[in-house]
């Protein structure tokens, strides 16, 4: 994606495969997805 559009050296944060689609999570969902990608996003904006 990156490379695609022209920052082909920009960091991505990604997650495990599958996630439904955002439009159908319950809380815990919302929560569980958080608890995984939070600390990857701290460190990139903090790096």
């Amino acid at each position: 994606m990156g490379r695609l559009s022209g920052v082909p050296d920009y960091p991505f944060v990604l997650i495990d495969y599958p996630v439904i689609p955002m439009a159908i999570w319950s809380k815990d969902e919302i929560q569980d997805l958080a608890r995984e990608v939070v600390p990857a996003v701290r460190a990139r904006l903090t790096s």
